[in-house]
């Protein structure tokens, strides 16, 4: 899918927002459409994401941070699996309370 210039696509975001909208959701899906089979239900699991920080988010800016600290938050959980500082099946939740505690369970010495 090609997408419009620039200025066109500032143009719609001033005069035809519904357009631009239609534009990004063409290629959104366009672009998961074309991944690989076993990548397209994590991809649209993310999309559902981004989609329900944008929504939930009370302005575009607060949509925009949001969204980039999630990819932060990823990119940091990569480099401490890549590093070996994390299992790569367990990420950090950085938004978790503060008040949460984390109980040790002994390991059973006999099975």
């Amino acid at each position: 899918m090609e997408l419009p210039s620039f200025d066109e696509m500032m143009r719609l975001a001033a005069e035809d927002p519904a357009s631009l909208e239609s534009i990004r959701a063409q290629a959104i899906e366009s672009f998961i459409g074309n991944a690989p089979l076993d990548l397209q239900r994590r991809l649209r699991g993310l999309q559902f994401r981004i989609d329900a920080t944008r929504t939930c988010s009370s302005n575009p800016m607060a949509a925009c941070l949001k969204i980039s600290q999630m990819m932060h938050d990823q990119l940091h959980h990569l480099l401490d699996t890549i590093n070996g500082n994390e299992s790569p099946a367990k990420p950090v939740d950085h938004h978790a309370d503060a008040d949460s505690k984390i109980i040790p369970f002994p390991l059973l010495a006999t099975i």
